[in-house]
């Protein structure tokens, strides 16, 4: 059993105030049982997991997200203790308020990942609260990530990781504010059913200070998975200025384990 906190440093382009905040993250707890399958070689260490995260960062709130469950394997290979490799895939659900992500206009101090995205006020929700037009809130993901992690001490650890994800948002309803797309022949509906796609890579270092408790700084890169060309996918920590919204935030995590 595990459970983590942890803090981000957002760094966007262009540097601005609103572009750099310091904001928590949600709380993570979950479950795991380690080598279940004994048809599993023993020096291939694997694991499933439930994991439940609750709403505890600004990205939750804008997301009007109640909780996220997920379901994860996980198959790992060390070498002499010093270099370990991992696979990685989760499903996860996650549950809203609002099938919309909503955001306060009048309080800035809200990361600037949360607010490049509308100033409209047509909707009488409560004042200062508005929903993002055109935008859902995502419903299910699916996870893929490799980590290559080196280990010069037992209490110490250096890792790099890439993921590749899938989502899938909620339906859009059809009213006044549904978004439509203009052609030659007049304005379309946009897709009511969305999917979206992202590449992120992990840069970390972790110290372990005692069995149950653990700390890792680090940095995360995510962006659109391919490059202009759609012939070959995007490389973490290289695309930091383009067209691609890309998103890099360093990070703190605690977490406890028994």
């Amino acid at each position: 059993m595990s459970a983590g906190w942890g803090f981000d440093w957002e760094y966007t382009q262009p540097n601005n105030s609103s572009g750099r905040r310091f904001f928590p993250r949600d709380v993570n707890l979950s479950v795991g049982w380690s080598n279940p399958i004994h048809a599993i070689k023993r020096d291939l260490q694997h694991s499933i997991s439930l994991g439940f995260q609750l709403p505890a960062s600004y990205a939750s709130q804008v997301q009007t997200r109640l909780l996220r469950m997920s379901l994860g394997f996980s198959l790992g290979y060390r070498i002499k203790k010093l270099v370990s490799f991992r696979y990685s895939f989760a499903f996860s659900k996650s549950f809203h308020r609002y099938t919309s992500p909503l955001f306060n206009q009048k309080n800035a101090a809200l990361p600037s990942i949360l607010l490049r995205q509308s100033t409209r006020t047509e909707l009488a929700m409560s004042e200062g609260i508005v929903p993002v037009p055109g935008l859902k809130n995502t419903s299910m993901m699916l996870s893929n990530s490799l980590t290559i992690s080196f280990h010069p001490h037992k209490t110490v650890a250096f890792g790099i990781s890439f993921g590749i994800y899938n989502g899938f948002k909620y339906p859009s309803p059809i009213d006044q504010f549904t978004p439509s797309i203009p052609t030659v022949n007049g304005a379309i509906q946009a897709d009511r059913v969305g999917r979206f796609d992202l590449t992120s890579g992990n840069i970390y270092v972790s110290y372990r200070p005692i069995k149950y408790l653990s700390f890792a700084l680090g940095a995360v890169s995510s962006q659109t998975p391919f490059v202009a060309s759609n012939k070959g996918l995007r490389v973490p920590f290289f695309y930091f200025v383009t067209a691609n919204d890309n998103t890099t935030t360093f990070y703190l995590r605690v977490s406890g384990s028994l």
